[in-house]
């Protein structure tokens, strides 16, 4: 990481002591009155004093804010109707064309193929079975899995909230059109934002902001229904690196986005939520973010722990040639085979991955390069 990559850095949010600031506060009003009146101008209608209370957000408890934003058979109809809700990951025709757009006009990406959003938004190591309790939704969901561990909540618990950890997808519907799509693992201790995809169309609403705080608020309300551990939201922590090799970019398409990259601005907003803190690369110790500003703009690799190991220079030294590992370290790295809902550890090269020359074993050699052989063999690859 210090030669070959930009520095990245694991990043989380302290759900708990998270307090909105105006402008997050912001988001979440004009959301409120777009979904209670439409697309009229703010001096047409304006929110009573009760509803203004119901959008204002109170520090420490997002939940009943942002589910008052919600569709329910029983409140007053609204100009809209708005739905959150959690399943397992799949993948839809719906989904992939939501994703494909996004990539292509939020990040320039037009190389997108159904089996490369499989490969990063779907497919994980996490095992999901049965997610939530007696809820029906339209999306297909893969089949139940004994492998994944329940949630040991000490008190039954809200029928939205899921019920095992584990990958999901988090859809956000309007009107019945999914416009949002965050992809979370919920893990002990914290939830992971792997990656969220929106409708252009909504930009002006800042969807992004909008789902961050309904991840924190799914923190809040897992601690409160008594899961003491449940505190931080990961922004993301980054479950698969995906790189796809194309001549057009030289090498790879590198998605980066479950890491803070400081020189990187689509990177900073991950910065704007408080508390957040920055895990610092070599003592694995957590940081405040404004304690690690100074040093992040004077290195281009900076050790929060031991400052004198920060590294000035070029951010990126340019790329490399990919070298693929000799026969006898592949035989010592290990990757995780999936049958059926069953992990089996073997050698990365008697993987199926290993086999797809053109897409999958240059990602993987790309990456046992970036880490170096010997630390590679320390993990296991999926």
């Amino acid at each position: 990481m210090e030669y070959r990559l930009r520095s990245f850095y694991f990043i989380r949010l302290d759900a708990l002591n998270f307090k909105p600031s105006r402008s997050q506060r912001k988001v979440i009003y004009r959301w409120s009155r777009f979904i209670m009146y439409g697309n009229v101008p703010e001096s047409d209608r304006m929110l009573s004093e009760d509803e203004s209370q119901e959008a204002a957000t109170v520090p420490g408890c997002l939940a009943p804010t942002l589910h008052a934003l919600e569709h329910r058979p029983n409140r007053p109809r609204k100009a809209h109707k708005f739905e959150v809700f959690l399943e397992s990951p799949s993948y839809t025709a719906e989904k992939y064309q939501l994703y494909e757009a996004y990539q292509a006009q939020v990040h320039g990406d037009t190389l997108n193929l159904p089996y490369l959003f499989y490969r990063f938004l779907v497919e994980s190591p996490l095992l999901v079975g049965n997610p939530l309790s007696a809820q029906d939704h339209s999306e297909p969901t893969p089949p139940a899995s004994s492998q994944t561990a329940a949630i040991p909540y000490p008190a039954p618990a809200p029928a939205h909230l899921p019920r095992q950890y584990g990958s999901y997808h988090q859809l956000y519907r309007l009107d019945g059109r999914l416009i949002g799509m965050s992809v979370l693992d919920i893990l002990p201790g914290s939830v992971s934002s792997v990656y969220f995809v929106y409708d252009r169309r909504w930009v002006k609403y800042s969807l992004g902001k909008l789902s961050i705080m309904y991840e924190a608020a799914l923190v809040q309300e897992m601690h409160q229904a008594g899961l003491p551990n449940m505190e931080h939201l990961h922004l993301g922590l980054f479950r698969s690196i995906n790189l796809f090799p194309s001549a057009a970019y030289n090498r790879t398409l590198f998605r980066s986005e479950g890491f803070y990259i400081h020189s990187n601005p689509k990177m900073k907003y991950k910065g704007e939520y408080s508390p957040t803190y920055l895990l610092d690369p070599e003592e694995l110790s957590w940081h405040p973010v404004p304690e690690c500003l100074p040093l992040l703009e004077q290195y281009r690799y900076a050790c929060f722990s031991h400052p004198e190991h920060s590294l000035a220079g070029p951010d990126d030294p340019g790329e490399l040639p990919i070298s693929t590992p000799s026969d006898e370290s592949l035989e010592e790295i290990r990757f995780a085979k999936l049958t059926d809902g069953e992990a089996e550890v073997i050698p990365i090269k008697s993987s199926e991955a290993w086999a797809d020359a053109i897409f999958l074993r240059p990602t993987f050699a790309a990456t046992i390069q970036d880490l170096g052989v010997e630390l590679a063999k320390e993990l296991v690859f999926h």
